[in-house]
């Protein structure tokens, strides 16, 4: 039986992210919503209105595809990073007027399917702990496809460590609910008033100490390095194009 598109869960915009320690932050990305449908060898990537966009976005179904599952219901978001790791709505919308591209990245970050079992019902803590897990399966080439990892409660410092990073903002979500569809207050988005203003550190090179007794910085670091690393290696692939 074919997979059938589950209309997404949407956040709600909010002043300011929610406290508590059952309340999981991500970082909030500027892209387009996918759901990544995965059966039978094959992958639909799918639009938050339900659209069939496996054709625009190409390579990346391919990618997804690949992934060590039997099935899989995957929400995520398609981004293109800038040579900072920000996601740039601008920078994707030009990729997909392309014939093909290699530098649409998708984050993933819920799970509601897998294996021929529906577990969008179960707690989104079990259904994360679930989609980490296929990544710690996967293939390394598989640098199209992102796990985001979330910090646990200070809601607060994260929004404001995002917003220093120059990043859009985060999206908060109860790690104890079930997957809904529409918008609902189990899951919240805060954005940065200001996006311009970014630290010097926020480059592929530049190394910066840690500091102490920051464990949102730590994880908004962690994510921002690997965003960094996709941004500087898009910017020199096309510069490597462009010289060839």
């Amino acid at each position: 039986m074919t997979l059938a598109f589950t209309p997404p869960s949407l956040a709600l915009s909010v002043a300011k992210p929610p406290e508590g320690d059952h309340w999981l932050h991500e970082i909030k990305f500027d892209g387009y919503r996918i759901q990544a449908i995965v059966e039978n060898g094959s992958a639909r990537l799918m639009t938050r209105s339900g659209r069939d966009w496996t054709m625009r976005f190409g390579s990346l179904a391919r990618a997804v595809a690949a992934l060590p599952v039997a099935s899989a219901v995957i929400d995520g978001e398609a981004v293109v990073l800038d040579g900072k790791g920000v996601s740039r709505f601008e920078m994707l919308q030009a990729e997909l007027k392309l014939a093909a591209s290699d530098h649409i990245v998708l984050m993933t970050f819920d799970l509601l399917h897998l294996d021929h079992h529906d577990i969008g019902r179960r707690p989104l803590l079990e259904r994360k702990a679930l989609l980490v897990d296929i990544f710690a399966r996967r293939s390394p080439t598989h640098g199209r496809i992102h796990f985001v990892d979330h910090m646990t409660g200070n809601g607060r410092k994260m929004l404001a460590e995002a917003c220093i990073m120059g990043l859009e903002g985060i999206v908060s979500k109860r790690g104890d609910r079930p997957y809904r569809s529409g918008r609902h207050s189990d899951w919240t988005k805060t954005k940065c008033a200001n996006r311009a203003h970014s630290l010097s550190w926020a480059t592929p090179h530049r190394k910066t100490r840690t500091p102490r007794r920051r464990p949102v910085a730590r994880l908004l670091r962690r994510e921002f390095a690997y965003l960094c690393r996709q941004g500087w290696d898009r910017i020199q692939g096309r510069r490597g194009a462009s010289h060839g």
